[in-house]
């Protein structure tokens, strides 16, 4: 996997394909979504409260797979033989 630049892929001046922004949105949002339900855990004063969040991490975890590894089939186009990963950017919520 190539190293991902400071910023992402698309502010890093990668030429990314359509299908890459797809799996890179797609990961990036069940990433988010995770860091969320672990911080409404750790926040939570009910313990069943907390493991529903904990369980919908682990959820989110799962959700991670699939665009993970469509983004580290696809090759970069510098020729490198490196190939795409996620960012694990943070999106946040909209209002």
């Amino acid at each position: 996997m190539g190293t991902v630049p400071a910023g992402g892929w698309v502010e890093g001046g990668v030429p990314v394909p359509g299908g890459v922004l797809n799996d890179l949105d797609a990961f990036n949002r069940h990433y988010s979504s995770l860091l969320r339900f672990l911080e409404k855990a750790w926040q939570a004063e009910q313990p069943g409260t907390a493991a529903q969040m904990f369980n919908g991490a682990v959820g989110q975890m799962f959700q991670l797979q699939g665009p993970a590894r469509d983004l580290m089939r696809i090759p970069l186009p510098d020729g490198s033989g490196k190939n795409f990963g996620p960012e694990f950017r943070f999106i946040q919520e909209e209002p």
